[in-house]
């Protein structure tokens, strides 16, 4: 179960994370788009973010720590 999806519980004490051993499964997100179509600025400055934002996000979003 990604951890974003039952942060609430977790914070509310309804769930806990048992530890076992080779978990969490790690995963990679991809992003992709069709390189024959124009992007645009919107879209440009959303790539530009999330590449510099990406750390942050993950480590605010998907950290067993923030819990």
């Amino acid at each position: 179960m990604p951890l974003i999806g039952i942060r609430n519980e977790i914070a509310l004490n309804q769930l806990q994370i048992i530890p076992i051993q080779n978990l969490p499964i790690v995963t990679e997100w991809n992003i992709i788009w069709s390189k024959g179509k124009r992007m645009f600025p919107a879209a440009k400055a959303f790539l530009e973010y999330l590449n510099l934002e990406k750390d942050r996000i993950t480590a605010e979003n998907f950290s067993l720590n923030e819990i």
